[in-house]
């Protein structure tokens, strides 16, 4: 008999049809519920069927063939084909012959699908929306985690080790949204017991004991401790969130909301997000979003104001502005570079775009764009805007009467912090009218605050509410939605309307031509957020109150009555285009700030994913370390207790962990005689099998109070050795490695409960 021979073959090709299905089944159910905590992160539904057919791609296709008597390992290589070859049909059909036969030009369209996926990722927030690049991508990672699980799970019979990939798909979508779905890991947990108990090695493991039992339960509630520990790492994280997850984010339209527009700004590098040349003789802030209500936890927009349909060659009017106020039109003509989402960045007031792709709609109020249905992505658009020119003394005179739809940007909740009404009276204290309140608290901001990224993330307190904006007026550091929140709040303790406005700076100026247009270039660097204030007459001005970063207007640097030199905000701490093309941050005094923090938040990732990688290797590594610890015990049993019993214990364990079958009523004997014919061409490791043999039977047979010398214990530890070296030969390599990585004696207890009579076996 030879181990080619039916009687010997390995167990992971001789497991019932209906079983390899189960645990086919139960592996595929991990997967796909690991995917659940990605909805928090994926915007809509849609990207489900992209997911679960890449899963069902490998493992259906990879069990028909098994299901017919294929091996294993064709089943995994088929498995893999159909899923190459979906890809193929349903994302590069146009580079494939007939649409399905891959050429070299597909692996290009592949490579283009890639980059453009990755620049959606970094340029999106969360959720992401998932256009075609990610849901490739999307494709591309589930599939090859499915034949890595159809691999581990099917080929090497190691369906426990699978819950490493669980583990590898629950946490990065924690990383994205500081959330942990426990709910969703409860589920993942329940499911990888599922796994283990429908094993099938053997149907003892799906019938189970309680012993079987307890440690796949174990195991999954290890598997599950670790992924919290895991995901609890990742900084940022809260108690609050681990109870309470924070949800989708209701902006994720290329940028994040204001409240989680630090995360934006703290991503290293600078990633080209759009570019405009322009008429404009003055810096334009460009817009995306205004957000008009505040019920005391954060800024958002309250969707109230009336809409219009954008279309080529119509005109708006600019609310609250009539004839007197000065102003410039100007033209500008922007060029998306690398922007996903359905927020059109405008700017302020814009009165017309033409060359829209899709369809688009004014808010008529806050004159921004938005689509149900389109992207920003690679638009290229026309936009006619107005320059407006107020006076000081225009705004100083304005009167303290607003329209009916004016007021809402007013309200306030009733109980204001002390923190910020003690500052609202010491800053306003002596101001005759609504211009100079609002000119004393920029003043304020501009002059005695600092700006920086990281000191709100390190002290608890990155938000734009109450609490964590009476934290900031305290520490006095922060960065824009903060100075734009407090602002935005204190002026309308002052009376006057205000709204906060999320979008860019003007960029970098890059060049001009001779037909007057100036070119400027834009990218993550130049996300800020700032406040719009409301004078009747005039209607909404933007003012800065960020130190280091922006521009500001004419109006808010100077008032009638020409005031001391220290009295007016810093000229260097305004940022002005530079005539050359150099990067945002060289021109910021305070761009150290917001360098450290990257490098704060880049060696926190580095060293997240270094933990993460730790646990993922101790949870692959540790089946076979408990094997090797397990022969050490026993081979000191044996010694201490002078009985060679836990030697031969030893060596079965050993033939289960190298695949060979193991009877149900097997008995020392039948196993040998087994094995014997496995090493037929090996005399001296059947020799020592026998030596092993007989000195087993010969103790177990004894009855109580037999003994074995220390000498023929360590011969029979020698002969046990040189069998299990000489059946290792005989193996696969495949399955030599699966005994050292994944121990089936380990991972299925019950195997190693064979071949041990219970009546005589001595418990080690």
């Amino acid at each position: 008999m030879t181990a080619a021979d039916p009687s010997v073959a390995p167990v992971d090709d001789a497991q019932p049809r209906g079983r390899q299905w189960t645990t086919v089944l139960a592996i595929g159910a991990l997967l796909a519920t690991s995917l659940l905590p990605l909805g928090a992160v994926i915007q809509g539904m849609d990207w489900w069927l992209t997911a679960i057919g890449a899963i069902a791609a490998v493992l259906v296709p990879a069990g028909i063939v098994r299901s017919v008597g294929g091996r294993s390992w064709v089943g995994t290589l088929v498995g893999g084909g159909v899923w190459l070859l979906g890809l193929v049909i349903v994302y590069a059909p146009g580079s494939a012959i007939l649409g399905v036969i891959p050429t070299p030009e597909t692996i290009s369209a592949f490579r283009d699908l890639a980059v453009e996926a990755g620049r959606s990722l970094y340029v999106q927030s969360v959720p992401v929306e998932p256009i075609t690049a990610l849901q490739f991508l999307l494709a591309v990672g589930l599939g090859a985690i499915a034949v890595l699980a159809d691999v581990v799970g099917m080929s090497l019979r190691s369906p426990a080790l699978t819950g490493v990939l669980a583990i590898g798909m629950l946490v990065p979508p924690s990383i994205f949204t500081g959330s942990i779905d426990l709910v969703a890991y409860a589920i993942v947990a329940v499911v990888f017991l599922v796994v283990l108990r429908f094993d099938g090695r053997r149907p003892a493991v799906a019938a189970g004991s309680s012993s079987a039992r307890s440690a796949a339960l174990m195991v999954g509630a290890a598997a599950v401790a670790v992924t919290v520990v895991a995901a609890t790492l990742v900084p940022t994280f809260s108690t609050r969130s681990l109870i309470e997850p924070d949800g989708e984010s209701a902006f994720g339209s290329g940028v994040s909301e204001l409240a989680d527009l630090g995360r934006d700004l703290q991503r290293p590098g600078n990633t080209p997000h759009l570019q405009y040349q322009t008429t404009s003789t003055s810096a334009q802030y460009l817009r995306l979003l205004t957000l008009d209500r505040f019920e005391g936890t954060q800024w958002t927009s309250s969707g109230e104001h009336a809409t219009a349909a954008q279309a080529d060659g119509e005109r708006l009017t600019v609310p609250g502005l009539d004839g007197e106020i000065a102003r410039e039109e100007a033209t500008a003509n922007v060029e998306i570079t690398g922007l996903v989402g359905d927020l059109l960045p405008v700017p302020f007031p814009s009165v017309a775009v033409d060359g829209l792709s899709g369809q688009w709609q004014w808010d008529t109020e806050g004159l921004t764009l938005s689509s149900p249905t389109a992207t920003v992505e690679d638009q290229e658009y026309s936009v006619t805007s107005l320059v407006i020119e107020p006076t000081a003394d225009q705004l100083r005179n304005a009167p303290a009467e607003y329209p009916d739809d004016v007021t809402p940007f007013l309200d306030l909740p009733d109980e204001v912090p002390d923190t910020l009404q003690s500052v609202f009276d010491e800053v306003t204290a002596g101001t005759a009218n609504g211009y100079d309140a609002a000119y004393a608290i920029q003043q304020f901001f501009r002059t005695e605050f600092r700006y920086s990224v990281s000191t709100p993330v390190q002290d608890g307190y990155d938000g734009d509410g109450f609490d964590a904006i009476a934290d900031f007026l305290e520490e006095r550091s922060g960065y824009c939605v903060h100075f734009a929140s407090a602002m935005a709040i204190l002026t309308r303790m002052a009376g006057i309307p205000s709204r906060v406005s999320l979008g860019y700076l003007p960029g970098d100026r890059v060049g001009s031509d001779d037909d007057g247009f100036v070119a400027y270039r834009v990218g993550s660097d130049d996300l800020h957020a700032w406040p719009e204030l409301y004078f009747a007459g005039v209607g909404w001005v933007p003012f800065e109150p960020t130190p280091g970063r922006g521009v500001v207007p004419s109006y808010a640097l100077q008032t009638s009555e020409a005031p001391d030199e220290d009295d007016v905000p810093d000229g260097s701490a305004t940022r002005t285009p530079s005539a050359t093309p150099t990067p945002s941050a060289s021109t910021d005094p305070d761009a150290s700030s917001a360098g450290s923090a990257r490098d704060v938040s880049a060696a926190q990732t580095t060293a997240v994913g270094s933990v993460l990688l730790v646990l993922v290797l101790l949870l692959v590594l540790s089946p076979g370390a408990i094997r090797l610890m397990r022969r050490r015990r026993r081979w000191a049993a044996a010694t201490i207790g002078s009985t060679v019993l836990p030697v031969w214990d030893d060596l079965v364990d050993s033939v289960a962990d190298l695949g060979y079958p193991l009877g149900e009523a097997d008995s020392e004997r039948d196993l040998a005689s087994r094995l014997e014919g496995i090493l037929r061409d090996d005399v001296t490791a059947r020799e020592a099998l026998g030596r092993l043999l007989a000195s087993t039977e010969a103790e177990r047979y004894a009855g109580p109070g037999a003994r074995t010398d220390e000498g023929m214990i360590v011969a029979r530890r020698d002969d046990a050795v040189r069998v299990v070296g000489a059946l290792g030969q005989v193996a696969s390599r495949s399955r030599r490695a699966r005994a050292a990585i994944a121990p089936a004696s380990v991972l299925s207890p019950m195997l190693g409960a064979r071949a041990r009579p219970v009546q005589a076996h001595r418990d080690t």
